[in-house]
């Protein structure tokens, strides 16, 4: 009896889901920081620096 090519494929599959589910582990993203720096603004500026939040859609400066 000679097998049908489309379970062949389905077995196949199969097992490939097996090795992947038993040997593929999820890495976390590494979280990047953002390297923030202050500038200075251009001559003849001043420049007014404050700490603020917002939450839920309400900012809130922190003095």
């Amino acid at each position: 009896m000679a097998p049908y090519p489309a379970r062949v494929l389905s077995i196949a599959n199969l097992i490939h889901l097996d090795y992947w589910k038993a040997n593929h582990k999820l890495k976390k993203p590494k979280q990047v920081v953002p390297y923030i720096k202050w500038k200075p603004p251009p001559f003849g500026w001043i420049k007014l620096n404050f700490d603020g939040l917002v939450k839920n859609g309400v900012a809130i400066i922190c003095h």
